[in-house]
């Protein structure tokens, strides 16, 4: 606790971890740049104006840093504290546009600190001998670069890029776990990047790649969102009826326990044929006294993907992605079952004898008072327990259509009220 609090400062009475970043994690320029953003100091906000607060906060900020710079030296990883540890977040599936993003992001911190330092050599003599200084650091890391990256499993230096994997999964939240197909792949991925980062240097050195301004280095590509941010987006958007909100997030936590939150670019049209066949296999109802278990409806079932498909076609309009939806034209009746009658009879009318037994209740005949409404009286009520039934029974209308109906919607003038 003593190793962490001693970074800890205040800011406008808001605690903070800053460290300085070691000289010797600077003078490896891809390492600095995607572990530390290439900046001196790794500064990070405990949010929190409570001292006890702030020792918790404390020891995850310090695990963070010393995680990151085992990660760069192959040492071993530092845990986190427990009680930090667990996030309510899913763990994410990894797919194949995560893991050409990852290629792209290291092959960008591998090459770009020289790049910038190529472009300005001729500026002034302080340029030049940053340009000297950079060339030397890669030169004298050269070697022991081209053997983690040629290592593989088993091998001494094969270590480096598993750590640097391992950190990357733990940042973001990959179901990725080690010896798996997907820890394998985040770590080819890291060291594609690497090794692309290293042959644009060697090209710029060789005067076979042209140099970038720093304007065109700095524009980087809307990365795709994924299909939670999709949803925030969608229903920040739309407004919609807070009931309709609730299932939209039903139905997002139902696929993401299933394929995780996939980035709209990864997602397939084999993704949301099983989560059709997925949702057809549920079962509803039971939870009260007489209700019927039984397999979801097709209408259930098209709701749920049609609510997805909406949030996707709003990213495509906001050019958030190009497309093709894959949730279109999903054909669910080749999943659900067909209803058994058996389990669930056909709905019938109200005979009139029984609506009329209905209407005898002191709700429409007079009750008690307005709190006592079960009891016989003489007080009448004006309100959704006289009229919501009454309206359904003159005209047909469904508790859906009544519930929405407004007062302003409703004419009495004339000789038919309407």
């Amino acid at each position: 606790m003593a190793a962490a609090v001693k970074y800890v400062k205040t800011r406008n009475g808001v605690y903070q971890y800053v460290r300085r970043v070691p000289e010797s994690v600077k003078r490896q320029p891809a390492h600095y740049a995607h572990h530390f953003g290439s900046r001196p100091l790794f500064r990070a906000s405990l949010k929190t104006k409570d001292q006890g607060q702030m020792h918790i906060a404390a020891m995850a900020a310090h695990t963070d840093f010393e995680r990151r710079l085992a990660s760069i030296s192959g040492g071993i990883m530092p845990q986190a504290p427990k009680l930090l540890a667990a996030s309510s977040s899913p763990l994410r599936t990894v797919t194949q546009a995560d893991l050409n993003e990852l290629t792209a992001r290291y092959r960008r911190v591998t090459a770009e600190s020289f790049e910038r330092a190529y472009v300005k050599v001729d500026a002034s003599a302080e340029d030049a001998a940053e340009y000297e200084r950079i060339l030397y650091n890669i030169e004298v890391a050269a070697e022991e670069e081209r053997k983690a990256l040629e290592s593989r499993a088993g091998g001494g230096k094969a270590s480096a890029l598993s750590e640097d994997a391992l950190w990357v999964i733990g940042n973001d939240r990959w179901n990725a776990p080690a010896g798996s197909e997907a820890f394998g792949a985040i770590v080819g991925a890291i060291r594609a990047g690497t090794q692309q980062g290293r042959d644009d240097i060697q090209a710029l050195i060789e005067g076979r790649k042209t140099p970038r301004l720093a304007a065109q280095r700095s524009i980087v590509e809307p990365s795709v969102p994924t299909l939670s941010e999709a949803v925030d987006q969608y229903l920040d958007h739309r407004k919609l009826p807070f009931r309709t909100e609730a299932e939209v997030r039903s139905s997002l936590r139902l696929f993401e326990k299933l394929f995780g939150n996939k980035r709209l670019d990864g997602l397939t049209r084999r993704d949301f044929h099983n989560y059709a066949e997925h949702l057809a296999k549920q079962v509803i109802g039971g939870k009260t006294v007489g209700s019927i278990v039984r397999p979801p409806s097709s209408a259930t079932v098209k709701k749920r993907i049609g609510l997805l498909r909406s949030v996707i076609n709003h990213a495509i309009d906001r050019d958030c992605f190009s497309g093709p939806n894959p949730a279109s034209g999903i054909k669910v009746d080749a999943y659900v079952e067909r209803p058994n009658r058996s389990v669930m009879p056909e709905k019938r009318r109200l005979s009139v004898d029984e609506m009329n037994l209905l209407f005898q209740h002191p709700w429409f005949t007079g009750c008690a008072s307005e709190t006592n409404t079960h009891v016989s009286g003489g007080y009448r009520l004006r309100g959704q327990e006289y009229w919501v039934p009454v309206v359904a029974a003159l005209t047909g209308c469904r508790a859906g259509e009544l519930g929405g109906l407004m007062l302003s919607e409703v004419m009495l003038e004339g000789t038919t009220p309407c």
